[in-house]
């Protein structure tokens, strides 16, 4: 009589192994958890996975910490857009110097009040918060894919997140969407961290705070994080305490909506202007300076052309391939019988479905989004790597138990799952590495354009005068004049647009960007104006003063 472990137990530990198989493990089934063969629970949920331990916190967190490391490493300019608005906005609370979808988003100003105190003016204040989120949506990336189908799954998930072009791109630009994802990826770890502590009411009711804490403030970040609640009910509903779950979910939700109601009414006196301002979204009305609709191409589509608009446009773009076969993996998950994968493919339905109809599917006349700005896609991008992860850990699990490797030995089939998750990242991890390499978006290759200049004003310790360049640079200028982390200005010097106003004297200088830099797209487009009156470059009377190490920024003096 054989005494050999069952194949379902010796792959328990690989990068295929999963708590929640196909459905409810029976009693006596083999739960999974670490790779040891251990007794089920009679009526053990397939959203248990492997509890939460300290080890996976601390493996999330390195985890986290080297992406932090990278998006620091590959930092972009400071945007002057958006971005810039949100820590103004902080600066001078409440302001309504800006659009009211931007300064009403208190999620993310009343977030930046702390780092503009600690540190002013400062690239320190605008990097904060996004690098931090990219960091934490990587660890819950992590922790969630490791849960469900093990470490290599939930490796191999964060490197399908981090290698998307639009997630890296985005990771320090400061944009509301990144932090708005990490946050709700952390309201998906502590309702599943709740449901862990379903038979101790005074353990889950904290974990059920927390996620309605972090659902109210990812909403206040970025409104359309709203699309994918209902995931969170997917994970929480059960039979038991259901009132008092949502009781305890819904009060911070509350709390954060009272005090949007709270700040709108004292500081704009219109209590409901973020229900104003929601409602009255209609990108149809947006025109050009010459008076024409701006985004006549989209409106009055078939619907259709909104369904496959994100996919066609991917495609086009640098490294869309990639993505759009990660979609195509993630709806194959649908049809897995993986209750967890399927999970994650539901998360990608809710944010692709909601945002594809938002911006035009549902009223092609009056579209709510614009379906062509990359960054609105990121939403459902964290769901893609983590469906497109397991789907990989799902297939090895299927693989060892109907082939001759159910008689392999637990390493050789832990090495086939390695195996297959790398042949799965290798492709859109390749294509990142040359990307970020050779992109002056970012600072190694010329991105730093900015600090070079400061660096070298401080050695020579410059004295000043006024220094003209386009009006978006202007606007971040004094953020580059202090250290990263903020004090007094290392070198003196007021900025001062050189697109209006006066225009360049002997003994100024002017900084200006190389002719379609990409290093600050908006910088250059603000220049524009300036080139368009000057096609043969500045004029002679202006000397090369110091050009920065990729040329992408020039110093002038005029004489």
């Amino acid at each position: 009589m054989s005494t050999e472990v069952p194949a379902h137990s010796r792959v328990a530990s690989t990068a295929g192994d999963s708590a929640s198989e196909s459905s409810q493990p029976a009693a006596g089934t083999q739960s999974g958890h670490e790779g040891t063969a251990t007794t089920a629970a009679p009526g053990r949920h397939w959203l248990s996975g492997r509890p939460f331990r300290r080890t996976h916190l601390l493996e999330a967190a390195v985890i986290g910490l080297a992406v932090i490391a990278l998006a620091y490493v590959y930092r972009s300019i400071v945007v002057p857009t958006d971005p810039w608005h949100y820590v103004r906005s902080a600066m001078y609370f409440p302001s309504d110097g800006w659009v009211a979808l931007g300064y009403t988003r208190y999620g993310m100003v009343l977030a930046n009040l702390p780092t503009v105190w600690l540190f002013g003016n400062a690239q320190a204040t605008y990097y904060f918060w996004p690098i931090l989120s990219s960091g934490l949506m990587a660890a819950g990336v992590y922790l969630i894919g490791r849960r469900f189908w093990g470490p290599v799954a939930g490796l191999a998930a964060v490197a399908l997140l981090i290698s998307n072009r639009v997630i890296f791109y985005n990771l320090s630009r400061g944009y509301p969407d990144i932090m708005s994802m990490a946050l709700f990826v952390g309201a998906i770890l502590c309702a599943l961290a709740a449901r862990d502590q379903q038979a101790n009411a005074r353990r889950a009711w904290p974990w059920l705070l927390a996620t309605g804490f972090l659902l109210g403030w990812g909403f206040e970040v970025r409104e359309t994080s709203m699309l994918v609640w209902p995931l969170i009910a997917v994970i929480l509903v059960q039979r038991r305490h259901l009132l008092r779950t949502v009781a305890l979910v819904v009060l911070p939700i509350v709390g954060w909506a009272a005090l949007d109601v709270l700040i709108s009414w004292v500081a704009y006196e219109d209590p409901l202007l973020k229900f104003h301002v929601l409602t009255g979204l209609d990108v149809s009305l947006a025109e050009t300076a010459t008076g024409e609709v701006k985004n006549a191409a989209i409106l009055n589509q078939p619907r259709s052309f909104y369904v496959t608009y994100i996919p066609d446009r991917a495609l086009q773009s640098e490294g869309g391939l990639w993505m759009v076969l990660m979609g195509a993996l993630t709806l194959v998950g649908l049809f897995v019988r993986n209750h967890a994968v399927r999970l994650m493919s539901l998360w990608f339905l809710l944010a692709y479905g909601l945002t594809v109809l938002a911006g035009g599917a549902l009223d092609p006349a009056h579209p709510r989004g614009l379906l062509h700005v990359e960054r609105y896609w990121i939403p459902f991008v964290p769901a893609m790597a983590l469906a497109s992860a397991g789907l990989v850990a799902v297939t090895v699990q299927w693989v060892a138990r109907h082939s001759p490797l159910r008689r392999a030995s637990r390493v050789l089939v832990a090495a086939l799952g390695t195996a297959l998750a790398a042949v799965l990242c290798y492709g859109p991890v390749a294509f990142a590495a040359q990307y970020a390499s050779a992109n002056p978006a970012f600072a190694p290759a010329g991105g730093a354009a900015l600090e070079e200049l400061r660096s070298e004003l401080d050695r020579r310790d410059f004295q000043g005068g006024r220094i003209f360049s386009d009006w978006e640079t202007v606007r971040i200028f004094e953020a580059y004049q202090r250290p990263f982390f903020g004090g007094d200005k290392e070198y003196p010097g007021q900025a001062r647009s050189i697109t209006g106003g006066p225009q360049p004297q002997p003994g100024d200088y002017v900084v200006l960007w190389q002719k379609n830099s990409k290093t600050c797209g908006f910088c250059s487009n603000a220049l524009k104006p300036w080139t368009a009156k000057h096609p043969e470059g500045p004029p002679s009377s202006w000397k090369v003063d110091y050009t920065t190490s990729h040329g992408i920024l020039t110093l002038y003096k005029v004489q």
